[in-house]
């Protein structure tokens, strides 16, 4: 009765899985992101999105933070229980006792798995590198494993405890497991020394699946490209986890003729594809620019603090009409210690001024694409809007800065809060006694 359902739980559960296990370890397939020897051969130069890990975390401090992760993990299989324990009581009317052992017994070798251990058990190693990306716009998710061997066995358990295999395909001699529809499918094979993840829409024939399980490499991958050492070097990021989303590669895949996978992919969505002006396509790409890309990574990893940031790189006219928007904030952007700190801070005068400057563009130049237009028409709200009468003590707020120095005793594991919690807050005002005025 559940059966089909089951199944598309153990497939997403697994990449679910799977990307929670790269993220908590340290890479070793990638080594270094400047190379095509690795994890990251598989990826086209020209990919639209990545996120890739590079050299491992020094062992000193996985064994730091390992035993942090396995009471995470804990808190998982704890709040896994609960969801599986809240669908079947909701649903349990319409199941037999067959179907209620069945799902009692997948969440329990899914729970299994959660855990250093379990992990290490399904092929996980803690120097398993990872790489997740773009084929065009179809992702890809490649692991590391010791043992493929480990991971199908990981698999048969849940299977047996579904009650109902996944499908099985074989292509050059590699198999994969699927479940899909009329669609497309969503694929997990276990390779030589990698698990793979995709999504192969129904229409694609054997060569293009190949490309998508990585059976045919890319005439050019990143690893050989200057990409991934550049963003490290500009925003001297370490080479531990890095990654980009670049917008206006996507976008191109929809107001260009789109080309390799993406060309079969948009073949496949036929007619109903939308048809896009010259004019749109124009102002498209302009829209894009604003802001053409997202970097991210993490500038330091250690026992004691993760320092990363996500920049959204922005056309450079605007990227200079924001800098005024910045205000003083006591503490900002210094490491106070303790176990976290987060803030911000605005002037909200410069911002009013940028905003207005933004809508004065508008009007000297609208936009004439028909997808645009209720954007378009926002700018007589927006003027609308800055005459609207704000309080002065609005004007005057700069913003906050919280410290968070410690949350007392708590355990994860067994769902207990913290009794007590030492912070700080500080608020930042231009004039601060109006705010007890």
């Amino acid at each position: 009765m559940l059966k089909s359902s089951i199944v598309r739980a153990i497939a997403l559960f697994v990449i679910s899985f799977v990307v929670l296990a790269a993220c908590k370890e340290g890479g070793k397939g990638v080594n270094t992101l400047s190379s095509d020897d690795n994890l990251l051969r598989f990826v086209p130069a020209d990919t639209p999105y990545v996120f890739a890990s590079g050299k491992p975390l020094p062992d000193d401090l996985v064994d730091s933070l390992e035993p942090r992760i396995d009471e995470i993990l804990k808190a998982y299989q704890i709040v896994l229980r609960e969801i599986a324990r809240s669908v079947i009581a909701k649903n349990a009317e319409g199941m037999d006792v067959d179907d209620i052992q069945r799902a009692s017994a997948i969440v329990d070798e899914l729970t299994t798995l959660l855990s250093i251990q379990g992990m290490r058990d399904a092929g996980f190693e803690r120097n398993s590198g990872f790489v997740m990306f773009g084929h065009g716009l179809l992702p890809v998710i490649r692991i590391e494993v010791s043992d493929p061997a480990l991971f199908d066995a990981a698999i048969v358990r849940i299977e047996k405890a579904a009650g109902e295999a996944m499908d099985k395909g074989a292509i050059d001699g590699q198999s994969y497991r699927y479940v899909g529809d009329d669609d497309g499918s969503l694929v997990l094979a276990a390779m030589e020394d990698s698990v793979v993840f995709t999504f192969i829409p129904a229409d694609f024939n054997d060569g293009q699946k190949r490309q998508l399980l990585g059976l045919t490499l890319p005439e050019k991958n990143i690893g050989g490209a200057d990409t991934l050492p550049a963003i490290i070097s500009k925003y001297e990021y370490s080479d531990y986890y890095i990654g980009f989303i670049d917008n206006q590669r996507i976008a191109s895949t929809f107001i260009d003729e789109p080309k390799g996978l993406d060309a079969a992919l948009m073949g496949a969505v036929g007619d109903d594809a939308p048809q896009i002006s010259d004019v749109c396509k124009a102002e498209i790409r302009d829209m894009v620019g604003v802001a053409p890309r997202i970097v991210f990574g993490y500038d330091k990893i250690t026992e004691d603090q993760m320092d990363g940031s996500f920049v959204l790189e922005l056309r450079p006219d605007l990227a200079q009409g924001l800098t005024s928007i910045a205000a003083m904030v006591p503490g900002l952007g210094q490491d106070p210690g303790g176990l976290m700190s987060m803030g911000f801070s605005v002037n909200l005068l410069e911002m009013r001024s940028f905003y207005e400057a933004r809508l004065d563009a508008m009007e000297a130049d609208p936009f004439e694409c028909e997808y645009f237009q209720e954007f378009q028409a926002g700018v007589a709200k927006g003027r609308d809007a800055l005459n609207q009468p704000v309080p002065p003590i609005v004007y005057g707020f700069r913003g906050f800065n919280l410290v968070v120095d410690d949350v007392g005793d708590f355990d994860m594991a067994n769902n207990q809060p913290p009794q007590e919690i030492d912070a700080s807050l500080l608020v930042a005002m231009e004039d601060a006694q109006a705010i007890v005025a």
